[in-house]
């Protein structure tokens, strides 16, 4: 069904069949979907938004098709909202109607996210501004928002709006109260963001009260209560950042910390070497390195290369040898995670067809293990797998010297899932929903071999 300048909002309150329905609405190149019950909605999703702030999005698109789809699964509410509601949600805001654009505030967000952690904050800032500007219901918008403001009274306003809107989503409910532990544990007004997981932190503080994590390598690395998984999220982040700015120090002295967190010392050092070659008069770094090899092991302190001997006899005539033929250059190799056989059948068939090697696994277990000797130009990763989920298994590849560059294309069968963001801050190149077009599937292999 085609309607031209009304708004969904409009067409859904003017009295139409749908009901009883899941609407599959288009506008311009992107999807949402609303999910009427008794006339009321239900749910709501577009792309990674969901609940109300979905709801409030979609309702205000014009010029739309809108298509009923046959859906049998049960959906959970996590709509609050009438229409009501939301026509005095767009009056007291001065919300009306748009048309069709090739802006994406939620894929602007996902750049802006990236120059958070390159350090950039004032262009972070500006970006997601003007993302609220245009959606003021994206509420992972507000969230990001809030981790870069300094004074109390505006994250808490932040916040607030990123509650107004997604109150329904877990990580909005974490960091609402984390954020209040945090501030209420500071000594001043003045306060610094953990590196790892954002929570408001003293200016002088050296540890995180929410996931403990230490904020430069100093005393002992690693713990027993460090909260892991913050970590090991934001460092998949910090790696992608640093893979686009290999000039910037701050990113690599960070990812140096996390390691040294995770108590992974020779990947600390690793980076603070990487560091000193970018600034080698830099005390901070210089100290880092010191504390490292305090705490390593005698085996490995003693470590050094040797310097090959110098033989005393004399030396032999060269023998003539027939020259070898060149070597054939390897296929591109493409590690597919995939716990489905029937998906994994058909990716290897198109993949093969292109004349690309293929490396498969079908647990997160099973792939780690391949992943030690394997040598893939590119991986394929499901996020749901038997045992773990993608975003589990993605910083243990990148703590990988071999693999921490591969691009890492997802794959995932709920269409405009949380997902997508996810995957993107957590360090993916790309997401592909299942089930998809083998053209584009190859395509997108080859924009990044």
């Amino acid at each position: 069904m085609q309607n031209s300048n009304q708004s969904v909002l409009d067409i859904l309150q003017s009295g139409t069949s749908y009901h009883n329905n899941t609407l599959q609405i288009q506008w311009g190149n992107r999807d949402g979907r609303l999910v009427l019950q008794n006339g009321v909605i239900l749910a709501a999703q577009v792309a990674d938004l969901t609940g109300n702030g979905a709801a409030l999005d979609i309702c205000r698109w014009q010029n739309v098709n809108i298509k009923v789809l046959e859906e049998t699964q049960q959906t959970a509410k996590d709509v609050t909202l009438s229409f009501s509601d939301i026509a005095t949600v767009f009056q007291q805001n001065k919300i009306s109607g748009v048309s069709p654009t090739s802006y994406n505030d939620q894929k602007e967000l996902v750049k802006a996210v990236r120059l958070i952690h390159q350090f950039k904050y004032r262009e972070a800032i500006d970006r997601i501004s003007l993302v609220l500007r245009y959606n003021r219901f994206n509420y992972y918008g507000w969230l990001w928002y809030s981790r870069l403001l300094s004074r109390i009274e505006l994250v808490q306003k932040a916040l607030g709006e990123a509650r107004r809107w997604g109150d329904h989503a877990p990580i909005i409910y974490q960091e609402v109260k984390k954020s209040g532990v945090g501030l209420a544990q500071t000594e001043s007004e003045r306060f610094k963001r953990c590196l790892f997981c954002w929570t408001p932190i003293d200016m002088n503080g050296y540890q995180c009260s929410f996931c403990k994590a230490s904020q430069s390598i100093g005393k002992n690395p690693g713990s027993a209560k460090i909260g892991e998984k913050e970590i090991k999220s934001s460092l998949n982040r910090y790696l992608v950042a640093f893979n686009e700015d290999r000039q910037n120090d701050k990113i690599g002295y960070t990812i140096a910390t996390a390691f040294y967190n995770l108590g992974l010392l020779e990947k600390a050092l690793q980076y603070i070497e990487l560091v000193l070659k970018l600034d080698s008069e830099k005390k901070l770094y210089r100290h880092a390195r010191e504390i490292i090899f305090s705490h390593r092991s005698p085996a490995q302190r003693t470590t050094v290369t040797k310097e090959p001997k110098t033989s005393t006899r004399s030396t032999p005539q060269p023998v003539a040898v027939k020259k070898a033929a060149p070597a054939r250059p390897r296929s591109p190799e493409i590690m597919v995670i995939e716990d489905s056989p029937t998906a994994r059948k058909v990716i290897k068939m198109v993949l093969q067809r292109e004349g690309f090697g293929i490396i498969e696994a079908s647990t997160g277990k099973e792939a780690l293990e391949l992943s030690v000797g394997a040598q893939p130009n590119l991986i394929l990763l499901d996020v749901m797998l038997p045992d773990m989920t993608g975003y589990d298994i993605l910083p243990e590849l990148r703590q990988q010297e071999h693999l921490k560059e591969i691009p890492v294309v997802m794959l995932t069968g709920k269409k405009g899932s949380m997902d997508r963001m996810k995957g993107m801050l957590a360090g993916s190149a790309e997401y592909i929903t299942k089930p998809f077009n083998p053209q584009k599937l190859t395509s997108v292999i080859k924009k990044y071999l």
